[in-house]
């Protein structure tokens, strides 16, 4: 009975967060995705944030965590007008 539960739990372990390689993936896409993200020509400040948050969210579910450079990437990405 124990390892059925095992088995099963790692199934859906596998099946929602992915195998190890697929998770270094997916860490490096949203790591590019910090990495090239710039305000769009007419976006509002509101919506660079809330796609600013959906990529760290993913990083930070993913264990990759920036502190520092979150500060000056936001300013950089920022449009000259604002």
């Amino acid at each position: 009975m124990l390892n059925r539960f095992k088995e099963m739990w790692g199934v859906l372990e596998v099946t929602h967060d992915g195998t190890e390689e697929i998770r270094r993936i997916r860490r490096k896409i949203f790591s590019y995705k910090i990495e090239i993200f710039r305000m769009l020509r007419g976006e509002i400040i509101y919506d660079v944030q809330k796609r600013f948050n959906h990529i760290m969210n993913h990083l930070i579910v993913l264990e990759k965590v920036y502190r520092k450079e979150i500060d000056i990437k936001i300013l950089k990405s920022s449009s000259r007008t604002w």
